[in-house]
C-alpha cells in the first residue's frame, strides 16, 4: 500500500516537472512587452486601445543599468502581418520624456510583428535593433470570425498540466474508494 502511494507520488512529480519544464520553454513563444538592448536600453511597448479603430504603440527607453528614462532617441517603427507583408515602414517617432507614440489603425485583426530600430544622440552611426514583438490585434472581423486565435506552446502546456492535475486526482479518488 505504502509503495503503491509512493510510485503514485514519483509518477505525478514526474509529470508536472516535465510539464512546467515545457511551459517555461514555451515563455519565448510570448516574450513580454521589455527588450534589452545590448545590455544598455530597456524598451517597453504597451499597447492602449484608442476607440475602436486606433491601437497607441508606447515605446518606453529606459537606461538598462539605471532605469532612467533616455530622451535622446531617434526610432522609427515597422509593421508586418503574419505572412511578412510590409503594412507600415520605417514610421519615424517623436520623443518626449523618454516616450515615443504611434497611434496606428490596422487594417484587420490577427498577428503583426512590430520591429523598432533607433539611433541615440550621442552615437549617429550606430542602429540599435530589439528583438520584434508579435501583437495581437482584434478587430470588427473578430477572432470568431476567422476563426484565429494565437494560441502557443505555453497555452497547450497549460491546457495539459490542467488535464494531467485532472486526471490524477480522480484517478487517487477512485484508487482510494477501490481499496475500501
Amino acid at each position: 500500500m505504502k509503495r503503491l502511494n509512493f510510485v503514485r507520488f514519483i509518477v505525478f512529480s514526474a509529470a508536472l516537472t516535465l510539464l512546467s519544464q515545457v511551459a517555461q520553454l514555451a515563455r519565448a513563444d510570448h516574450e513580454g512587452p521589455e527588450r534589452i538592448v545590448e545590455g544598455k536600453y530597456a524598451i517597453y511597448l504597451s499597447i492602449i486601445p484608442e476607440g475602436s479603430d486606433y491601437l497607441n504603440l508606447r515605446f518606453f527607453f529606459n537606461d538598462a543599468k539605471t532605469g532612467k528614462r533616455v530622451s535622446d532617441i531617434i526610432p522609427t517603427v515597422s509593421i508586418s502581418d503574419e505572412g511578412g507583408a510590409a503594412i507600415l515602414s520605417n514610421q519615424s517617432l517623436g520623443v518626449k520624456n523618454g516616450v515615443a507614440e504611434l497611434k496606428y489603425a490596422f487594417p484587420h485583426s490577427g498577428l503583426f510583428n512590430v520591429y523598432l530600430s533607433f539611433g541615440v544622440g550621442g552615437e549617429p552611426e550606430k542602429v540599435y535593433s530589439p528583438e520584434l514583438w508579435s501583437i495581437w490585434v482584434p478587430g470588427a472581423d473578430g477572432v470568431g470570425a476567422q476563426g484565429k486565435y494565437p494560441v502557443g506552446l505555453s497555452e497547450i502546456s497549460g491546457f495539459a498540466l490542467a488535464a494531467l492535475a485532472l486526471v490524477l486526482v480522480i484517478w487517487s479518488f477512485i484508487s482510494n474508494r477501490n481499496r475500501k
